[in-house]
């Protein structure tokens, strides 16, 4: 008698087992959806790190940089001393992602489109 009460649970075990697969999938998924819009060219970076590397070199050569130098370099909008503003485009800031879409509504999106 007991056994065939267990008989009972076997699709439920399936369709749990289903739903933690779909889970599972659009949690390793999401991050990369969510990336779609930046893509970059790996030539474009290289050279931008060069000047970083030169900069860092000479950084470390010379004594440490006084407050002033380093509040003059902060005033004329670099990020910091030795990156200077390389990829200052690229960095996320309030001022440039006031139309940015979250993870959250770049899903609903998709799952619209995929609904239509």
């Amino acid at each position: 008698m007991e056994f065939m009460n267990l008989q009972i649970f076997r699709p439920l075990r399936f369709l749990v087992a289903i739903v933690a697969c779909v889970v599972l999938f659009l949690a390793a998924t999401g991050p990369a959806f969510a990336m779609q819009g930046s893509q970059s060219r790996t030539s474009e970076g290289e050279t931008q790190l060069k000047g970083i590397y030169k900069e860092s070199e000479e950084a470390l050569r010379n004594p440490p940089l006084s407050l002033e130098k380093i509040q003059s370099k902060a005033n004329e909008g670099h990020i910091n001393a030795v990156q200077g503003a390389a990829d200052i485009e690229k960095m996320k800031r309030p001022e440039n992602s006031q139309q940015a879409t979250s993870f959250k509504e770049e899903i609903e999106k998709a799952l619209d489109q995929v609904t239509k």
